[in-house]
């Protein structure tokens, strides 16, 4: 009651003492912000007949600006009153003589159609909204176009239910005159006419995935691909970025059986120069790519199964990813080389290997971290997805030997690799091709690949179990002690972390879902096995690169050496040198007390063997006067290794080759 008498007082206090234009603007507004907090039978006495005295002002600002407000009021008398009082006076005030008052009243009865849920009444208001919108289109007025073109969307969804064939010819002819015709926005200045069309535009850009749902196959491609094309093309870069952002909802609402039809759109938006429109295709088109995928358990296709249009969208996006690497915007680089995990499922082998592989080999070695983080787990992801073990074997050859480089930065993105390879592969593929590699890496000489190697320990006990390897957890566990007698002082804050951390780690219980998971990852890995050798002989389309391999290398590779035999890997030579060295090192960590020995009490004989075991990757370019002394000294590591004495230090070569 307080409210109510305050609110009383200040009409009549404003309605005798201030009578100016500036007043009674500020009573519209007043009304309009107290009218939701009343309630509805004060509201129908004693606002109501006050905003519709404004609506009749003798002013077109006053009347403009009660019309505006009288949305707000109208919605807190409910949908009866409103329909039986409100709505006949607004369509009055629609047929006002200024056009200001029009559009004011037009945008408020806009606001009004969600009281209204009764057939007959949103009948009732489409008939009536589609002539206000037919005489908006005769008098060209811009500032009504504009409000047309905004609202468009809200009454297509509205009463799109209730649309007849007629009315959604109607809706559809209305928004490709606003789209195409220019000539509608021409009564003004040039730069005036430029700005309202394209701020239409952009309106119509977010309302074209509603006026899909009145339209069918003929009329978009007709009507509505014409009107998509134009503004995907627009010369103003705020159009571009408005229709960019509505290409998946555009998708969505057509439909699988015609999303084909924008593809060649949305690969001209992935052409465009603008940083604005490539920040908004990168983010949409891993959903864009979802769109199309191919619910195949494998993940093989063959040519009728691909995507369609893949040749030209493969092209935008090599040409996208290339422009976004030169540009140093690391996120978008990420998105892409992410959305490209996806391809399995929409192309087929060959293009993965000739095409797709190729260019994130190149992306290893990028610049930004978190780039070639992208780039490897979209290869290990593809990897599961290719029926060729010697592509296979390639890249896994080429990930392994960067746990050899020189740089030590190369060393710890191994690492890196490590623990992307335990989230996408099964444990028997790490035990087989990474731990030793990895557990290697304890003993680097650099501070910062042996801090990397310390946040992965925790990890690599989780791949064991107490019953079957309790000479693995062993070893892991002396590792961690040697760890904890290390000079720096980060190495050691972490081995002690990470100890606490394996304590807690119950080794001798198994996770049922983790366990599930397992033997999924192992099943589609030894998948692969059981299905090379058919392909080789069903399929006769084989990359052009790998025809010269024999194929006996291909099918001899069988099932267990994916998981129990990791030196049938490969017959290059290297990496022969590579598993032969990391033989070597397992035979020194199956011995965990002397790791500890040798950090406490360094011995030369073991420092030697430690120190041949780091250098027989690297392959050192070795002049032809030294080859007789490095053949010397492999022949003193041999005999001291099979009759157990130890190496001398001292030992020369010329005692060597008197004792010959």
């Amino acid at each position: 009651m307080i409210l109510n008498q305050k609110i009383s007082d200040s009409i009549t206090k404003i309605k005798t003492q201030y009578s100016s234009r500036k007043c009674r603007e500020y009573l519209c507004f007043l009304l309009s912000r107290s009218a939701p907090k009343v309630l509805p039978q004060t509201n129908l006495n004693l606002i109501f007949p006050v905003m519709l005295d404004l609506c009749n002002d003798t002013q077109y600002e006053i009347r403009a600006t009660a019309c505006r407000c009288l949305s707000t009021v109208s919605k807190s008398l409910g949908s009866e009153i409103c329909m039986d009082l409100v709505v006949p006076e607004m369509f009055k005030f629609l047929c006002d003589e200024s056009m200001l008052v029009r559009t004011s009243c037009f945008q408020s009865l806009i606001d009004m159609l969600d009281l209204f849920q009764d057939y007959d009444a949103k009948n009732y208001l489409l008939k009536k909204i589609q002539s206000f919108i037919e005489y908006g289109m005769s008098t060209r007025d811009e500032n009504y176009l504009l409000t047309v073109s905004k609202n468009l969307g809200i009454i297509i969804e509205s009463f799109f239910e209730i649309m007849s064939s007629q009315i959604k010819l109607f809706f559809v002819d209305v928004f490709y005159q606003l789209c195409k015709n220019e000539s509608l926005f021409s009564k003004r200045s040039v730069n005036e006419t430029k700005y309202n069309w394209n701020m239409s535009k952009i309106s119509l850009a977010s309302a074209f995935p509603s006026v899909i749902l009145i339209t069918n196959s003929v009329n978009f491609e007709n009507k509505l691909s014409q009107c998509l094309t134009s503004l995907v093309k627009d010369r103003n870069e705020k159009v571009r970025e408005a229709i960019a952002l509505q290409m998946i909802p555009i998708a969505d609402k057509l439909g699988k059986q015609q999303q084909h039809l924008i593809i060649n759109d949305f690969c001209t938006t992935m052409s465009d120069n603008s940083t604005i429109v490539q920040t908004v295709v990168v983010s949409s088109l891993e959903k864009f790519l979802k769109l199309f995928l191919k619910n195949e358990s494998n993940g093989f296709l063959s040519d009728s199964q691909q995507m369609p249009g893949y040749q030209l969208i493969l092209k935008r996006l090599f040409e996208l990813e290339n422009s976004i690497s030169q540009s140093y915007k690391y996120s978008l680089h990420v998105l892409i080389l992410n959305s490209l995990a996806l391809m399995p499922w929409l192309v087929s082998t060959d293009v993965l290997v000739d095409r797709i592989l190729p260019l994130l080999e190149t992306r290893i070695d990028a610049r930004a971290l978190p780039v070639r983080q992208a780039a490897v787990r979209t290869i290990l992801i593809i990897l599961r997805k290719i029926p060729r073990v010697v592509v296979r074997n390639n890249f896994l050859d080429k990930l392994l030997q960067l746990s050899s480089h020189k740089s030590c930065y190369k060393r710890i993105f191994f690492i890196d690799i490590c623990s992307m390879v335990l989230q996408l592969y099964s444990k028997n593929f790490f035990k087989s091709y990474f731990y030793q590699p990895c557990i290697r890496l304890a003993y680097d000489k650099v501070v910062n690949v042996r801090i990397s190697f310390v946040k992965i320990l925790v990890d690599l006990k989780r791949i064991w179990r107490f019953q079957v390897d309790r000479d693995k957890l062993e070893n892991l566990e002396s590792i961690a002690k040697t760890l904890l007698h290390d000079k720096d002082k980060d190495v050691f804050e972490l081995a002690q972390r990470a100890i606490v951390q394996m304590d807690f780690i119950k080794s001798y219980v198994n996770n049922e879902s983790e366990e599930r998971l397992n033997r999924v990852k192992e099943e589609e890995e030894n998948y692969w096995f059981e299905l090379e050798p058919k392909k080789n002989k069903n399929d006769p389309r084989l990359s052009s690169s790998f025809n010269k391999i024999d194929s006996a290398s291909a099918t001899s590779v069988g099932k267990a050496s994916l998981s129990r035999n990791p030196s049938r890997l490969t017959k290059n030579t290297g990496h022969q040198n590579l598993r032969s060295s990391l033989k070597i090192e397992s035979n020194l960590h199956d011995r965990p007390h002397s790791l500890v020995d040798m950090h406490q009490k360094p011995n030369h004989s073991e420092k030697r063997t430690q120190n041949l075991s780091l250098t027989l990757t690297e392959k050192p370019k070795v002049k032809p006067l030294q080859q007789r002394r490095n053949s010397i000294n492999s022949e003193i590591y041999n005999s001291s290794l099979s009759s157990g004495s130890p190496v001398n230090s001292r030992t020369s070569i010329t005692s060597i080759s008197k004792r010959k």
